[in-house]
Formats: structure tokens, C-alpha cells, sequence
């Protein structure tokens, strides 16, 4: 270990004092030895043993510590090796995923959990993903030695710009009972960058789950850094999300980034294909050409926390992950966001499009509304509330856009003559403004969502047997 590594982690400098005092016992008792050789002396050589065996005890704390906890200077020469060989051989599947490694439960193969570890076979920018590779390949090496109950599955998958259907295809093609023991995926995002900054866990919804908890002490543990929150809904774990199963993305701040900020806001199906070029087609420099090189020690580090994660996890004690996840009802964990001033509008054409923009399944009510749009409902994290609410998605059928979202404000917990109040702090003043149907409504505009918040007043006619506690209908259309 480097000192680095040693100093960002306290107990092991404590194991350290007690293994240095164990040495210098051994070396009293390798004294004590040659004494009673020399001089046949049989207490020293009493004395000898004594020191011997105490040394001995001295010195296991740290031996036994370092094989539990690793750090990224025992995963370097992993991911070095890897990343040397590893992106280039691994072939592409026409169903957009390619299973890599599974090493089954110790105890109950059968039945055991799955931990999912995922990386795209392709970078953002089309090349192949040899740094997220690298990564699950380090990390493998290291789990293969130790027995767990759970039951890890390296994967890789494709077709992440296409609504991720790599993701999708594999959860689709589980049974249900295999499905159902699913109970985390662990994907390596952009990394490793000459450029890359602080580490981040990007979820779906914003809001964090059993599986960000463990994974933000690790970025501690195994890097010295808080790692900080972020959203994104364009990558592969968000397919595991929208089923309920607790998912989260490891990458760091940097120019690659930069580059997913930017797709955040384009709509979902319409970018090349992984390993195409934007405007060619074809496939496009490899991240191993000479000058595009990841910073190996930034790439060790993540493997460390990755390994750290999931070493963690398999230390734990039989279905004590499982039981932390089942105490959040499905609906609250398969929820999606549409948050002021963070998501864009969902522009997609098509429901996985929808889906994916705004991270949750819909599901279809059977309904239309009065202009011929199909109803949906799902769970958003809406207005920065703790808790998701249900809304109804309004689509456009030719095509398939949406085009309203009707929120239910009862569950917004919000009293009447507060919810314009919010918005206002929100998005500033808003606009007055009379509808077709003669009622009045206050209008405000979320100019970086490109969306545009709606508040009318309704009355009991209006709402029958549906009506709010509020008093007003809240509804966000496109700007």
C-alpha cells in the first residue's frame, strides 16, 4: 500500500502501529532464540517462544485487515493489464448485452441474490469502452477469491443511446423468480479521463437508496473524497431503476462529462449508435489511441470503490441487503423525476423514449383525454418533494410525444394558497393568462427544462368525485 492510500484510511494506521510493534517482538524473540543456542539457556528460549507467538498475534490484525480491504494500489496492475487487452476482445451480441463473468452464491446458487456490475461496451463518443472494462475485470479477479452468498454478474451492454436496449432486452429475458433476485446493478460510467475531477453516483430520481449509501462510504473509504449526487436517466442503470431494483452510476466530473450533460437534453433515440461515428458511421478512434489514455491510477481508484461496494455487500450478513431494499414500497423505488430546473422536457419520440426521459414505466389506463391522447400513469419526484406522487402522462398518439402531465396535487402535501407561492420561488413571477374554456390559470416557465407549469383553480363540477384537496389542477406542457 502507499502512503496515500494508508493515510486516507485511519483504522488501518492503527493497524499499522500494532503490526511495526509485532515486528520489532519477533526480532526480541529472534534475539532470545540465538541466545539459547549460544549460550543453552533454556529461559530465553522460554522467552523466545513467548515473544514468537505474541509477535505472531501482533501482527495478524493488519494481515487479516488487508485481505478484506483493499485499496486502488491492489487493483493498478489489474486494470493496467486489462486495459491493455481487454475492450477489443469482447464481441458485440445482437440482443445488446454480453455477459462477462457470473460467479455464483456459495451457499445457494439457486436462490441466491444477484448483484448486477455493468459498463457500456462503448464510450459516449462511440469508442470502445476499455476504461469501464478494465474496471469490472479488476474488480472480478478480486471477488473470484472469496466466497459470498450473493451471486455477481459481470455485464456489458449496448445500445445505451437507443433507450438502452441492451438493458432492457437482458432484464426482459430473466424469468420472473431470476428477475426477482436482482437485487442491485453497479454500473462504471465515464471515468478515468485525464481531465476527470471529484467521483459522482448518478441515479435515475435524484434520491438515494440502499445501494448509493454503501457505494458513497466507499468513494470515502477507498478515495478521500465525498462523492456527490447527480442525476441521470441516459445510462444502462436506469433500466434496472424503472423495475425497482436499486441502481446507481460511478463516474467522475471532466470533459466526458461534459459530454453527457449535453445529451441530457437531446431526445432519446436519436443519437448514433455505440461505436459509430456522428458523422460517418464509422467506428471511431479507440480510447487506447495515443494521447486519449486514461489516467490508470484515476481508473484503479474507481475499481477500488467499486470492489469496495461489493466486498461489502458480500460480507453482509445473508439477506440483510434485500430486507433494507424491501422496506421502500415498489412503487417509491421504480419512481421517475421531473424536477424544476434539472430534467428537460421529454422530447422522445415513442413510450421507451418517454420512459427513459422520464425514468419510471408508464402504464396504460386504457383512457384518452378529450383531445385523443392516451392516458398513462406513473410515480414522479416532482418540485423537489421527498416523496414521488402520481401524475397522468397525456401522449400523443402520431407519433408517440408527450404531450401534458397532470399531476395529482392532493399528493403534493401542499396547501392551496401555497402552490402558487412555490412555483414562484421556483421560477419567478408567472403569467395570467384565460383558457379556451373560460377559466383562469397562472403560468410559470422553466426556460432550462423548456417546460411550462400550469395552475387553474377548479370547481367542484369540474372535479366531481375527483377533486383535489387543494382546489387547483396543476398541469406541465412542453414551451
Amino acid at each position: 500500500m502507499k502512503i496515500a492510500y494508508m493515510l486516507r484510511d485511519p483504522l488501518d494506521l492503527v493497524f499499522l502501529f500494532i503490526y511495526v510493534i509485532g515486528v520489532l517482538v519477533l526480532i526480541f524473540a529472534a534475539m532470545q532464540f540465538l541466545h539459547a543456542v549460544l549460550y543453552k539457556d533454556t529461559k530465553a528460549r522460554r522467552d523466545g517462544v513467548r515473544a514468537l507467538l505474541l509477535g505472531i498475534g501482533l501482527l495478524a490484525p493488519r494481515i487479516v485487515y488487508h485481505q478484506l480491504r483493499l485499496d486502488a494500489s491492489d487493483y493498478k496492475k489489474a486494470v493496467m493489464t486489462a486495459y491493455q487487452s481487454e475492450a477489443d476482445a469482447i464481441p458485440e451480441t445482437g440482443d445488446g448485452y454480453t455477459l462477462l463473468a457470473i460467479q455464483q452464491g456459495a451457499t445457494d446458487p439457486v436462490a441466491a441474490d444477484i448483484v448486477v456490475l455493468s459498463t457500456a461496451l462503448y464510450t459516449p463518443e462511440g469508442a470502445p469502452n476499455a476504461a469501464g472494462l478494465a474496471v469490472l475485470k479488476a474488480v472480478s479477479e478480486q471477488t473470484q477469491k472469496q466466497k459470498s452468498a450473493v451471486e455477481l454478474r459481470y455485464i456489458a451492454f449496448n445500445g445505451e443511446a437507443d433507450v438502452q436496449t441492451g438493458a432492457r432486452n437482458y432484464l426482459e429475458s430473466l424469468p420472473d423468480e431470476e428477475k426477482a433476485r436482482v437485487v442491485a446493478d453497479i454500473q462504471v460510467g465515464d471515468i478515468g479521463h485525464t481531465d476527470a475531477g471529484a467521483f459522482q453516483i448518478a441515479v435515475s430520481n435524484g434520491h438515494e437508496n440502499p445501494l448509493t449509501d454503501r457505494l458513497v462510504k466507499s468513494v470515502k473509504r477507498m478515495s478521500g473524497q465525498k462523492a456527490t449526487m447527480r442525476v441521470d436517466k441516459l445510462s444502462d442503470h436506469t433500466a434496472f431503476s424503472m423495475d425497482g431494483i436499486p441502481a446507481a452510476m460511478l463516474l467522475q466530473e471532466g470533459g466526458a462529462d461534459a459530454s453527457r450533460e449535453d445529451r441530457n437534453t437531446e431526445s432519446a433515440g436519436t443519437e448514433p449508435k455505440r461505436g459509430e461515428s456522428e458523422q460517418t458511421g464509422n467506428r471511431v478512434p479507440s480510447s487506447k489511441d495515443e494521447g486519449d489514455a486514461p489516467e490508470m491510477e484515476e481508473l484503479a481508484k474507481a475499481a477500488a470503490i467499486v470492489g469496495d461496494t461489493v466486498q461489502g455487500l458480500m460480507r453482509e450478513k445473508s439477506g440483510r441487503f434485500r430486507t433494507e431494499v424491501e422496506a421502500t414500497p415498489m412503487d417509491v423505488r421504480a419512481a421517475g423525476a421531473f424536477q424544476p430546473q434539472v430534467d428537460a422536457w421529454p422530447a422522445g419520440t415513442g413510450i421507451p423514449a418517454i420512459e427513459q426521459q422520464l425514468g419510471t414505466r408508464l402504464t396504460d389506463t386504457g383512457k384518452s383525454d378529450a383531445d385523443g391522447c392516451e392516458i398513462y400513469t406513473a410515480a414522479l419526484y416532482i418540485l423537489q418533494q421527498d416523496a414521488p406522487v402520481a401524475v397522468e402522462v397525456h401522449v400523443a398518439t402520431t407519433p408517440e410525444r408527450v404531450k401534458q402531465i397532470t399531476v395529482d396535487t392532493s399528493a403534493l402535501g401542499v396547501e392551496e394558497a401555497m402552490l402558487r407561492p412555490m412555483l414562484r420561488n421556483f421560477f419567478g413571477e408567472g403569467s395570467e393568462k384565460n383558457t379556451e374554456n373560460g377559466s383562469h390559470e397562472t403560468v410559470f416557465l422553466d426556460s432550462s427544462a423548456q417546460a411550462m407549469y400550469h395552475v387553474s383553480a377548479t370547481t367542484a363540477q369540474e372535479t366531481g368525485a375527483d377533486a383535489t384537496v387543494s382546489g387547483d389542477t396543476l398541469s406541465i406542457t412542453a414551451a
